[in-house]
């Protein structure tokens, strides 16, 4: 996807992506100061 595409190279060179991953999954966090 997008994402992990953007990144690839990064993610491989760190051994965070293998050579047969196809497939991204996002995970969106959101966090917000108590008032």
């Amino acid at each position: 996807g997008p994402v992990v595409r953007g990144r690839e190279r990064w993610l491989r060179q760190r051994g965070l992506l293998s050579g047969a991953a196809h497939d991204e999954e996002l995970v969106v966090v959101r966090a917000e100061l108590p008032v």
